[in-house]
C-alpha cells in the first residue's frame, strides 16, 4: 500500500526464501529486495540492535507506570505504546549504521565477525 513510494524488504540470504516469482512481485510493486549474505544474518541483525532492544525497554517503562500487575487485557495497549516509541525512522536508520550496512562500512562488519588471529604451527627444532 505504499502506492508510488519504493519499500525495502530484507531477506537473510537463505536461498529457499526467494524465487523468480517473488522477485517479479517485488519489482512490480515497487519493493526493493535486499539480500544479506548467506549465514550472516546473526551478525547483521539491524532491527535487533536498534528496535527490538528499545521496544523491550519501553515496554518495561509502560508496565512500571501502571504500578499494578499486567493482565492480558492491558498487554496489547502497553505493547502498542512501546512499539510506537521504538519503531521510529531514527531507530531503524541507527540499525543500518550500527551494522555497517548503510553507510557501507566493511571494517565494522568484519570486526563483528571476531575471527581468531591466524597462528603458525610450532617450529620443529633444527637438526644439530
Amino acid at each position: 500500500r505504499a502506492y508510488e513510494e519504493w519499500r525495502l524488504i530484507i531477506f537473510d540470504g537463505f536461498g529457499s526464501h526467494v524465487d523468480l516469482t517473488i522477485l517479479e512481485y517485488c519489482l512490480d510493486h515497487r519493493i526493493l529486495p535486499f539480500y544479506l549474505p548467506a549465514h550472516t544474518s546473526y551478525i547483521l541483525q539491524l532491527l535487533d540492535i536498534s528496535v527490538f532492544s528499545p521496544i523491550s525497554t519501553y515496554y518495561v517503562q509502560e508496565v512500571n507506570k501502571l504500578r499494578v500487575p499486567v493482565d492480558k487485557d492491558q498487554f496489547p495497549n502497553l505493547l502498542a505504546r512501546a512499539h510506537h516509541k521504538a519503531f521510529t525512522k531514527e531507530n531503524i536508520q541507527a540499525g543500518f549504521r550500527a551494522t555497517g550496512i548503510y553507510p557501507y562500512n566493511l571494517q565494522m562488519i568484519l570486526d563483528t565477525l571476531s575471527l581468531p588471529e591466524p597462528s603458525l604451527p610450532p617450529r620443529e627444532p633444527s637438526p644439530p
